[in-house]
């Protein structure tokens, strides 16, 4: 049976155009996305009584997506990384 370490998801690689890569931890990358959607709001749906709070939203976002694109051709690609053997 695999070791519970290979399916953590504690840190994670950045991808930007034009940026080097960047490691970042599970609760850096969430402000991170946090970040671009109060600049992008229109990244996420709408909030309503059926929908789920932000917060829900943005770790959906992380476990299940690995990339955002916005206006203007600006995009953040991430992956879920094992920084440790």
């Amino acid at each position: 049976m695999p070791h519970p370490i290979m399916y953590a998801k504690d840190h994670y690689v950045i991808l930007c155009p034009g940026q080097e890569e960047e490691f970042v931890t599970a609760a850096e990358m969430l402000e991170r996305l946090r970040a671009i959607v109060t600049e992008h709001p229109e990244l996420l749906p709408r909030q309503s009584p059926q929908l789920p709070p932000q917060d829900e939203m943005l770790q959906d976002l992380l476990d299940n997506s690995c990339e955002l694109s916005w206006d203007n051709g600006n995009w953040i690609q991430w992956y879920a990384v094992r920084l440790e053997s």
